[in-house]
């Protein structure tokens, strides 16, 4: 699939754009198929990328479960409940 996007900030996207850094979209699944955990979510205080982040808002994390890819990682991810909620790259 081959996506052209004009704005990154637009919130309709349904797919992205080499890495999605920019991604802003509202996809909120995993590829495994399970549903992304909210980033505001209290067990993810101990983790790395979160919601409660000073910089949250330039990465995309706020009170919302979108995946999105606060790391430069390969794809935008999320959040899941597996095995001690470890990250699962998104299905973006």
């Amino acid at each position: 699939m081959v996506c052209f996007l004009v704005f990154l900030s637009d919130t309709t996207e349904r797919c992205s754009r080499g890495q999605g850094s920019g991604y802003r979209g509202t996809w909120s699944m995993s590829v495994s198929g399970l549903e992304c955990i909210n980033w505001n979510f209290s067990s993810l205080r101990g983790k790395k990328f979160n919601a409660r982040r000073p910089e949250a808002n330039s990465l995309g994390l706020g009170n919302h479960n979108y995946c999105r890819n606060p790391d430069g990682d390969a794809k935008p991810w999320c959040y899941v409940y597996k095995k001690g909620q470890k990250p699962s790259p998104a299905a973006v």
